[in-house]
């Protein structure tokens, strides 16, 4: 699918249409745990599953409790395979549906924390949004469909009909870091793989890994930490909550740099609650014509 940007013109507004996240997570982790080199049964794309996983042992396992030669050899290793565990975990699913919140800083400024309502399919992928907080704007993205444009509307107001706006437009970005085809669980895995690889030093890439309560679940926490801006422009440091068994990440929290160098404080929090794996999208659960939709009304 050809996603390179494109011009846009059209009304300078302030709409506030989420187009997000391909969250670039850099980290490592601490110590061996047992659930990441045990044998991994993926669930079919087509079943019925709610995140409700069941946690083994969270300490970290004695140097013997695990053959030598199936053991990750360092830390950095180690989170690695669970960024392939979360990955070919995540692309074996139908996708899911969710609560998505989200805050984060643009031009210098903390924007307001967003609550929405998202549908998530992975292949082909497609996204629905219905923000719960605001005024019950609704967008939708598919690729492939809608000449690769953003449907986007508002249920009152001037601009209350659908508009197409380009995924990458000042406009569909205006509240946004990232496109609306990054959005996803998925999307940041793959985007954290491709950003350990392009450090320049990942032997200096700070790691705390522990087990932790999350949203009523165990969950491993990494904080990763990096020493200035030549190691890493954007963030200072990133915390990420990953469930255990069918590893994915439910929320990143991330600050960044000031112009001086010193350490900013957030600058993104993404977090997915309530997440439903392999809901049954129906046919038309991405298209604007959808019963429960107001694109066409």
């Amino acid at each position: 699918m050809n996603r390179e940007p494109k011009s846009e013109s059209g009304f300078m507004l302030n709409w506030k249409i989420l187009s997000i996240f391909g969250m670039v997570v850099f980290a490592s982790a601490a110590g061996a745990f047992h659930w990441l080199t045990a044998p991994q049964e993926l669930p079919q794309a087509n079943q019925h599953t709610t995140l409700r996983p069941v946690a083994p042992s969270l300490t970290v396992t004695s140097d013997d409790a695990i053959p030598a030669a199936d053991r990750p050899a360092t830390p950095m290793d180690e989170y690695r395979l669970l960024l392939d565990r979360a990955e070919d975990y995540l692309q074996s699913t139908e996708g899911y549906t969710a609560t998505f919140i989200r805050q984060v800083r643009k031009d210098g400024e903390l924007l307001d924390r967003e609550q929405v309502a998202i549908k998530i399919r992975h292949d082909p992928f497609a996204v629905y949004m219905k923000w719960q907080d605001d005024d019950g704007q609704e967008a939708l993205y598919a690729d492939g469909e809608n000449d690769g444009k953003v449907l986007a509307r508002r249920s009152r107001g001037f601009f209350r009909n659908t508009i197409k706006l380009d995924p990458t437009s000042r406009m569909a970005m205006e509240d946004s870091r990232y496109p609306i085809y990054e959005l996803g669980m998925l999307e940041l895995v793959r985007n954290a793989k491709e950003a350990l690889s392009a450090c320049p030093d990942i032997d200096a890439i700070g790691c705390e890994a522990e087990p932790a309560q999350f949203d009523g679940q165990p969950t491993l926490r990494y904080t990763i930490t990096f020493d200035s801006p030549e190691l890493q422009p954007v963030y200072s440091k990133c915390v990420i909550y990953f469930t255990i068994e069918n590893p994915m990440p439910l929320q990143i929290t991330s600050d960044g740099w000031k112009e001086d160098g010193s350490p900013q404080e957030l600058i993104e929090h993404y977090h997915y609650q309530n997440v439903q794996m392999n809901p049954g999208f129906a046919p038309d659960e991405f298209k604007p014509e959808h019963e429960a939709y107001a694109f066409r009304r």
